[in-house]
């Protein structure tokens, strides 16, 4: 059923905010560290910005953590 797919495109805007973060924070560090602030960042900011449609769509966090992570430059 088409109403019940998710639009993954708006999973962009938490991977650009957790990648801005996580440069904010670390700066220069290793791309390892950067990538897991950002990833956790980005994750965070996904289940905070739309709970209701994730709950709906029975999302878990873990699975928004995948989502992102498979979105991440």
């Amino acid at each position: 059923m088409i109403e019940n797919t998710i639009d993954l495109a708006p999973l962009m805007g938490p991977v650009l905010y957790g990648l801005n973060k996580a440069k904010d924070e670390f700066g220069q560090l290793d791309k390892v560290t950067v990538r897991n602030a950002a990833l956790d960042a980005a994750a965070r900011y996904a289940v905070e910005a739309v709970p209701d449609a994730l709950r709906r769509f029975r999302v878990t966090p873990r699975k928004v953590r995948d989502l992102v992570e498979a979105r991440m430059p």
